[in-house]
C-alpha cells in the first residue's frame, strides 16, 4: 500500500477517535455530578495584638472534600461542597507555645464557569464559603489549654483549575482561595462522576 495512503488512513483514524472521544464526553456529561477529593489546606493569620505585638500563624495540612453539582448548560453551573481543612498547627518557639486548627469545617456554594476542549474542561468558580474552627493554644509539652476561640462566620470564596474527562468519570485539579482569617490557600485533586 502506498505510504501516503497508509498516513492519510492513519490520519483518519486518530481523527475519528479524537471525535468520538469528544462526543462521548459530550453525551456522558449530564446534569448532575458529584464527587470527593483529598488536597492541601495553607491557613495564614495574625495572632495577638496591640502593645504586646502578633505572631505569624502560617501551617498547612490535609484536607478533605465532597462536592456534588448541577451543570445548567455546558458552560455554567452549580457546586455545593464540605470541606474538612485538617488541624493545621503551628510552633511558637520564642513563647514555647503551639497553636492549631480543630474541627475546622466549610460549605461552599459556587458559580461554576466552564470552557470545554475536547476532553478536558477549563473552569473559574466563585461563590460563598461559611465555615466554622476552633483555635486552640497551649505550652508546648503541656495539656492544658492556655487559649481558645471559637471562629464561624461567611466569606468569599474563588477558585479554578481543570477538569480531565473520561467518560462519564473526570479528574479534576482545582485550587480555591478563601477570604478567611489572612488567607486560606486550598489545593485539591478530585474524582467526579457525572450522573
Amino acid at each position: 500500500m502506498d505510504m501516503r495512503v497508509e498516513r492519510g488512513l492513519a490520519g483518519l483514524l486518530a481523527a475519528g477517535l479524537v471525535v468520538g472521544a469528544m462526543q462521548a464526553h459530550a453525551d456522558d456529561k449530564s446534569g448532575f455530578y458529584i464527587g470527593a477529593g483529598v488536597g492541601n489546606t495553607k491557613v495564614q493569620d495574625k495572632i495577638g495584638a496591640g502593645e504586646e505585638g502578633h505572631v505569624n500563624f502560617d501551617s498547612d495540612d490535609t484536607s478533605f472534600k465532597v462536592l456534588a453539582g448541577y451543570d445548567f448548560i455546558e458552560y455554567l453551573g452549580l457546586e455545593l461542597a464540605y470541606i474538612d481543612f485538617g488541624a493545621p498547627a503551628d510552633n511558637f518557639n520564642s513563647v514555647n507555645i503551639k497553636a492549631n486548627l480543630q474541627n475546622a469545617t466549610g460549605w461552599t456554594a459556587e458559580l461554576v464557569a466552564q470552557l470545554p476542549i475536547g476532553p478536558v474542561d477549563l473552569f473559574a468558580k466563585g461563590g460563598v464559603v461559611s465555615y466554622k474552627a476552633d483555635f486552640r493554644a497551649k505550652f508546648k509539652g503541656e495539656t492544658g489549654t492556655i487559649a481558645r476561640d471559637n471562629q464561624d462566620g461567611d466569606e468569599a470564596v474563588f477558585g479554578g483549575g481543570l477538569t480531565f474527562n473520561i467518560g462519564r468519570v473526570g479528574i479534576r485539579g482545582e485550587y480555591e482561595y478563601m477570604d478567611i482569617v489572612d488567607g486560606v490557600d486550598v489545593w485539591t485533586l478530585s474524582a467526579i462522576w457525572h450522573l
